[in-house]
């Protein structure tokens, strides 16, 4: 089994909400182990820290999974996956200037959005220098979570789901690149 949860559960009521959840996973027969992972370190452009308790029932994993072993941005080849905005023009991508890009260090995340001439890194508005922020879209909010672009945009029957319940799906969800490769060391370590 695999939970996720944020990060602060390890200090909520001093630590003993955390001890409780562990000590009746062991009380079911479950072999636990834990780290705390941040989905920046697998080619995700937000610090997203997440706790993940993988579960093994009747007796430990062959091998341990965690510590998970986190990707290395360097060496990478670095792909863009959208623009975003900047103190210079609040729409994301100045015509007269260098566009400003997210950038992943997963090479095989696919490229979003518009190919840039060039890019200059991350560029961060400020409400000193007069820029206008906005609001993200629920596309842009698919895209820091690694979904599908419209992944959220239709539900049962290809109904329309409301802005406002795509925006909870993606701030509630689970970063899919975390969960593919703790998925994935589970694979490698025998224990699926």
């Amino acid at each position: 089994m695999v939970l996720e949860n944020v990060k602060g559960l390890l200090s909520h009521d001093s630590g003993k909400t955390f001890q409780t959840i562990l000590k009746v996973l062991t009380d079911l027969g479950y072999s636990v182990e834990w780290q705390v992972l941040n989905a920046k370190d697998f080619g995700v452009p937000q610090n997203r820290e997440r706790i993940f308790i993988v579960g093994h029932l009747g007796g430990e994993c062959g091998r341990k999974v965690f510590p998970f072993r986190q990707s290395s941005s360097e060496n990478v080849e670095q792909k863009p996956i959208a623009h975003t905005i900047n103190s210079s023009d609040w729409r994301g991508a100045n015509r007269n200037q260098k566009q400003t890009t997210i950038r992943t260090d997963n090479p095989s995340t696919p490229e979003r959005g518009d190919k840039p001439n060039s890019t200059n890194g991350i560029r961060r508005a400020s409400y000193t220098d007069g820029a206008r922020i906005r609001r993200l879209t629920p596309l842009e909010c698919e895209r820091l979570m690694a979904y599908p672009d419209n992944w959220t945009k239709y539900g049962v029957g290809d109904e329309l789901i409301s802005d406002t319940q795509r925006y909870k799906m993606c701030g509630n969800g689970i970063v899919s690149n975390v969960v593919s490769e703790v998925v994935g060391g589970l694979i490698d370590v025998g224990c699926l």
